[in-house]
């Protein structure tokens, strides 16, 4: 293993980030810090950054304001590495965060440096193994639904390029069946 591999295997961010949520779980307030989080980040941050970045247009969000206080499934396609950040910044209008949503992510990405750090305190929920749902995984995104929470996951379990579509999976469809939860189509174009 090289120099490099080794300071990002064992970096002190991602050591202090596991360090202080075990500490703020104890004290009970890990929850609150989360919500801190996805609120100053989600609402700051992910905005200015996309339209510096991007021509970005967002249609529809009158609808998001008219959701039920339940759970609820969002769909969308997958191009690129940020969409579930870019994509959560739809459901904040009026600065505020309208609706709150984790999405569903493949378990390599808990594994590399920093990048836990980053999306656990978003309420990501990690499939398992070959990107299977795992107990872990069905039980996170009951409580997250239960809790009123939106799941976000990518029906094609991948992201794809350019204007290609991918057949999708069938799981977003059964959770809404299952748990009599709204579906939420979007679109990354």
């Amino acid at each position: 293993m090289g120099l490099l591999s080794t300071i990002l295997k064992h970096n002190p961010i991602d050591a202090y980030s596991a360090w202080n949520r075990k500490r703020l779980t104890k004290k009970g307030i890990v929850n609150k810090r989360d919500n801190q989080i996805y609120r100053h980040v989600g609402l700051r941050f992910f905005p200015k950054i996309l339209k510096l970045t991007n021509n970005l247009t967002v249609e529809g969000t009158e609808h998001i304001c008219k959701l039920p206080n339940s759970g609820f499934i969002a769909i969308s396609n997958h191009k690129y590495a940020l969409d579930p950040f870019y994509l959560g910044t739809v459901f904040c209008h009026n600065n505020k965060v309208a609706r709150k949503i984790a999405w569903v992510s493949k378990l390599e990405n808990f594994k590399y440096p920093f990048q836990k750090s980053i999306i656990t305190p978003f309420g990501t929920i990690p499939l398992g193994e070959g990107r299977k749902m795992t107990p872990l995984t069905l039980k996170m995104i009951r409580e997250k639904l239960k809790e009123g929470v939106g799941v976000g996951m990518f029906p094609e379990g991948t992201r794809m390029e350019g204007d290609k579509v991918g057949n999708f999976h069938t799981g977003a469809a059964r959770f809404c069946l299952k748990y009599k939860v709204p579906y939420i189509p979007m679109a990354i174009i």
